[in-house]
């Protein structure tokens, strides 16, 4: 009699749990190799920028959990501060990033198996083991490296929260993990907007609930926000990116710092406001501030009162939004569209990997390739005219048509919603704060972006992914029959 079926070690193989565990393992061995081909291509000036950085306590370009792991890594292999060898506790922070992200694929698993059916599970999980945006950042010492993880664990509390019980602590446990998202990059900070927004609109069949929900959100975050600066900043050494107050010189950030540097992109929209570094912005804006005082403007006058600790946020907005509404209006709307698919990042990266020795540093990677005296043909500018680079940004495209199919075919799931809600809010913390993309005005380079900025919305596409694809998939096999 003829045999049938699989033989006991192939069917052991395909158990979902041992898939589940190679898928682990893939994504744990390319996060742990991939930190030592950038180490083959950086230059030493990378490893003294970072120590100046974290040491100096001046490391708004670093996240806390960055510092932390920084400094628990060379507590443990006895570094001290003042005698360590130059490489070794540097690239142990990428190693333990890569460990902690690998955990990615079990909670994009735990996530689908809510959402969708577990074959899309096991799917999402071999797409984010292979997902290039994680990998490449978790492999850098800089504040994005942590903000993947951050984000998908941030994805399983929301998801808990609208499929499981004890929904008040689970969205508690999400506020906490939006402040810390938020403390790794500020300019994610729309999530904190996007998120209680739809746990009131989406409970809001109870008013009870709603209300509940919202403040069980908001006091998670706050009691994040306690532990961070009265435990986890001290010990990291770390000050915060952004401060809500007025900058006293061009080295403190602060948003209206950011929003001026903002300007830079688009230099015909706003002429006589592109700034790429704080030095410029700074004296510009403290300028403004005194001619609006001096010419005493009303609108002026009136923001000051409203941000009375910031006078260069008020000039900002009177600049910028209070003299040209029409005109701000129309970049905003031309920023979010041009931001909608994100960066291209799987271009971007391969580009980037294929041709290290005509790329500067390898910390370009995560966008710092516009350096000055940098020739063209090896900045930023010269990877995105490159061949593979103008081919491979299609494969992005693709991707992101096939995440908002699944978007689209998890439409009626309010966990899933969630998180559209929170993409969104990375997408229009970007649009308002953050540069833009390059756009070619008669094929000359216009405008400059750190792909960094958008990691936090790539990182959820592998959430979408599979659903899309066994969407897609669906429909063809519905067709042919």
């Amino acid at each position: 009699m003829r045999k049938t079926g699989r033989s006991p070690f192939w069917a052991w193989l395909f158990r979902e749990e041992v898939l589940l565990c190679g898928a682990f393992l893939l994504a744990l061995g390319l996060r742990l190799i991939i930190p030592l081909y950038i180490a083959a291509h950086s230059q030493d000036n990378d490893m003294r920028v970072y120590r100046s950085l974290v040491f100096g306590r001046t490391a708004y370009e670093v996240s806390f959990v960055t510092s932390l792991l920084y400094h628990w890594s060379a507590g443990m292999l006895k570094f001290h501060p003042e005698y360590y060898p130059p490489y070794a506790p540097y690239w142990s922070v990428p190693f333990l990033q890569g460990v902690v992200d690998a955990f990615g694929v079990v909670l994009v698993f735990m996530i689908l198996s809510t959402l969708s059916t577990r074959k899309n599970a096991l799917w999402g999980a071999l797409i984010y083991a292979v997902w290039l945006p994680s990998i490449v950042y978790a492999a850098q010492a800089i504040s994005e490296g942590g903000l993947p993880i951050a984000l998908l664990a941030l994805s399983f509390c929301m998801v808990k929260a609208f499929t499981a019980q004890r929904r008040l602590r689970w969205l508690s446990a999400a506020g906490a993990l939006t402040a810390a998202v938020l403390f790794i990059r500020f300019d994610n900070g729309l999530i904190a907007v996007f998120l209680p927004a739809f746990i009131a609109w989406t409970l809001r069949g109870s008013m009870a609930e709603s209300v509940k929900g919202t403040l069980a959100f908001l006091c998670g975050g706050g009691a994040f926000c306690l532990l961070f600066v009265f435990l986890l900043a001290p010990v990291a050494g770390y000050s915060h990116s952004l401060a809500f107050r007025s900058s006293k010189e061009a080295t403190t950030p602060s948003m209206a710092l950011a929003l001026y540097n903002s300007m830079g992109e688009y230099p015909a929209t706003y002429p006589g406001l592109r700034f790429y570094k704080d030095e410029p912005a700074f004296e510009h804006m403290t300028a403004k501030v005194e001619a609006l005082r001096a010419s005493g403007n009303r609108a002026f006058a009136f923001l000051s009162k409203v941000c009375p600790g910031d006078p260069n946020l008020a000039a900002y907005a009177t600049e910028v939004i209070v003299e040209h509404p029409a005109r701000y209006a129309g970049w905003i709307a031309a920023r979010f569209v041009h931001f909608l698919p994100a960066h291209r990042f799987i271009a971007t990266i391969t580009t980037c990997l294929l041709r290290p020795a005509e790329t500067p540093k390898m910390s370009g990677m995560y966008g710092r390739w516009f350096q000055e005296g940098t020739p063209v043909a090896n900045s930023q500018f010269g990877c995105r005219s490159s061949s593979v680079y103008q081919t491979l940004k299609y494969v992005d495209l693709g991707l992101f048509g096939v995440f908002c199919v699944g978007v689209f075919a998890l439409r009626h799931s309010r966990a899933a919603m969630s998180l559209v809600a929170m993409y969104l809010g990375v997408l229009v913390g970007h649009v308002f704060t953050c540069c833009g993309d390059i756009r070619f005005i008669n094929n000359t380079p216009a405008d400059l972006l750190e792909p960094r900025y958008l990691i936090g919305m790539v990182s959820i596409w592998p959430l979408f992914l599979p659903v899309g694809f066994s969407t897609l998939c669906g429909l063809v096999k519905r067709r042919r029959a």
